[in-house]
């Protein structure tokens, strides 16, 4: 996700970018305002005063930075005061972004919020412009006298792996006029993505229906997934989900507009940078190669038996003639316990016990308050995520529903917001921000260490039940259909580089053509849901971005095998070496870093290893419904 500059600040800055309120506590479905349920914003700025002031430093930091044009190329030691500059530019611009960020994400519709918001875009486009120069004279230095700079002098050192990396990538960096030229349309690219935010939450009407027993429920981003999951009406489900998926079908054409939009842009990027592809564009900055892509949609593609045997089942255990989309959230056996909040940080709390007391006391610490937005209110952004705030803390959305699933959510969430714990405290500033390749590896080992602690506490068949679903519908939701709609990314973004057309029913044919090899006959297909791609945001937001979750869970599993298997001494090794990946930031190349933890992506077993799991959950799965 990092930009191929120099200018740290800007590009690690919107490598994680978020969308979102005005600090108002959350209420909790008792109805009492609760401090610790919402997020403590005042941990950044105390008020817009203290925002404006932090503002204003910025914009002097930004003037002085430019004042070193012409100065950089042939002194280290303005190399290093440059660099450093960048980084208190970097760590102030991560809270300036960051405060009213967070406040639009919990009020969509807040104008002043989104006022400042563009201010903000205006500011970061127009300092990419004033400072185009400074990767092409930093690769003006000969990289024979840059290796000896970084040996001389102790200060460039932290610096070494990003400086290093630009030569690499130098190819692909132009004169400064070219530069120059190419920041005009910085700001300009995030319209189509923005267009999509705007109409997906802020200006959407959601849908009220009367269900079979004569309840009316208005269906939202957040009570969707729930409803599908609890509703033991087919009748109502079915309701329930084209209700919801016309909202996307009405609106299809726009949805495919804005969508080619964004692929049109990635290639117009890939293609001005010098590249073959968008997927070539994407994966180089992180040295990635397109084998690890294209070997884990392969393997996810010609192996979907395990998956059509566990579809057969629940539809054999539902006792239904026909498995619809809208029957695949749907319990299998009646265990519908919910999850107080407090209740479910209490059970990550005992599962992560394995990763130290340290580990525990920070997710103590996350969890007492001011850290998360727990529950849904209007407006507020759908779904859930960590983000990290350079010199305070992450913050963590959820939009709590009880279940099960967010319970295994807020585990994930976690997870990610320790890895930026763990690798602020432990790398310096220039690396202490990690790839999005590995940041997935975080979230879903803790969501390993969760379900392993429930299984083996489990007081019922039911409840054993209901885990190893969790287990299985895991790998179908993080490996195979993140590998679908990786899949489907690469179909899309194919058409776009060959110039054939990209409509609305082009991206829902596609987009059922994937379905029905995956799920086969297991499911009838409903039309209505091959308009799936126009409620998936990271399409929109983060392009090739959802690949990484199957081949961060791919590279989790492996880890979680390797500290659980073996003898003592290969375990202990193994947990050493997964605690050092989470120190270790973005101060290797992903694939390095997780080679040195024990997993080697460059390779098809790991995904291999994840199909044979599979095979025995659906196969442990099959015998404790058979004692039941």
């Amino acid at each position: 996700m990092k930009k191929i500059r120099t200018i740290f600040t800007v590009s690690l800055l919107f490598a994680a970018l978020t969308v979102a309120a005005d600090g108002t506590p959350e209420k909790s479905p008792s109805g009492e305002n609760d401090n610790a349920l919402s997020w403590n914003l005042s941990d950044i700025y105390s008020d817009w005063d203290a925002w404006q002031a932090d503002f204003d430093h910025a914009m002097e930091l930004m003037q002085k930075v430019e004042s070193y044009k012409g100065k950089i190329k042939s002194s280290d030691e303005k190399l290093v005061e440059l660099l450093e500059l960048e980084d208190e530019l970097g760590k102030t611009f991560a809270k300036v972004y960051r405060y009213p960020a967070f406040m639009r994400d919990l009020n969509s519709r807040n104008q002043e919020v989104a006022g400042r918001m563009q201010q903000l875009m205006a500011v970061f486009a127009k300092y990419g412009t004033a400072t185009s120069w400074i990767s092409p004279e930093i690769l003006s230095v000969p990289k024979s006298t840059m290796e000896q700079w970084i040996d001389a002098n102790p200060e460039l050192e932290p610096y070494a792996f990003n400086l290093m990396n630009q030569f690499r990538l130098q190819e692909h960096v132009y004169n400064e006029d070219k530069e120059k030229m190419l920041s005009y349309f910085s700001q300009i690219s995030r319209t189509a993505s923005s267009i999509y935010d705007e109409l997906s939450v802020s200006d959407i009407q959601f849908p009220t229906v009367t269900l079979s027993d004569g309840e009316e429920v208005t269906l939202t981003h957040g009570n969707y997934s729930k409803l599908l999951e609890t509703n033991k009406n087919q009748e109502d489900r079915k309701l329930i989900f084209h209700s919801y998926m016309k909202m996307y079908k009405e609106m299809e054409n726009t949805y495919a507009a804005i969508y080619k939009g964004i692929c049109d842009k990635n290639y117009a990027w890939a293609q001005a940078r010098g590249y073959e592809s968008t997927l070539a564009a994407k994966l180089e900055g992180n040295s990635i190669p397109e084998s690890v892509y294209t070997s884990l949609i392969k393997t996810a593609y010609d192996n979907v038996d395990p998956l059509q045997r566990y579809l057969k089942l629940r539809k054999k255990i539902m006792g239904l003639e026909e498995l619809h989309t809208y029957d695949l959230s749907t319990k299998l056996v009646d265990f519908e316990k919910e999850y107080d909040f407090n209740e479910a940080v209490g059970i990550i709390k005992n599962a992560v016990e394995p990763l130290g007391k340290d580990y525990v006391e920070r997710i103590d610490e996350a969890t007492q308050g001011g850290w998360i937005d727990v529950y849904e209110k209007d407006n507020k952004t759908s779904g859930a995520y960590s983000a990290n705030v350079y010199g305070v803390h992450p913050y963590i959305l959820m939009n709590w529903n009880g279940s099960l699933n967010h319970t295994f959510t807020l585990a994930h969430e976690l997870g990610h917001s320790m890895h930026s714990i763990y690798s602020n405290k432990n790398q310096p500033y220039p690396t202490h921000s990690y790839t999005i390749f590995v940041a997935e590896v975080a979230s879903t080992f803790n969501e390993h260490l969760l379900l392993q602690k429930m299984v083996a506490e489990a007081d019922s068949p039911q409840e054993r039940i209901t885990l190893l679903q969790q287990a299985i519908e895991n790998i179908w939701s993080t490996f195979y259909v993140q590998s679908l709609f990786a899949d489907y990314e690469y179909r899309v973004h194919k058409l776009v580089e060959t110039g054939q057309p990209v409509t609305a029913s082009v991206l829902s044919g596609i987009m059922h053509e994937l379905y029905t090899h995956y799920y086969g006959d297991a499911v009838t297909r409903d039309e209505i849901g091959d308009v799936k791609w126009a409620r998936i945001p990271h399409f929109f937001g983060m392009p090739y971005y959802v690949y990484q979750y199957a081949t961060s869970f791919s590279a989790s599993s492996q880890i979680f095998k390797n500290v659980t298997e073996g003898s003592q001494k290969e375990r202990k090794e193994a947990m050493m070496a997964y605690k050092e990946l989470l120190k270790s930031g973005g101060n290797d190349f992903p694939v390095n870093q997780l080679q040195k933890a024990g997993v080697d992506l460059t390779t098809s077993k790991p995904f291999e290893a994840v199909v044979a799991q599979m095979n025995d959950l659906v196969t442990q799965l099959e015998k404790e419904l058979e004692q039941l």
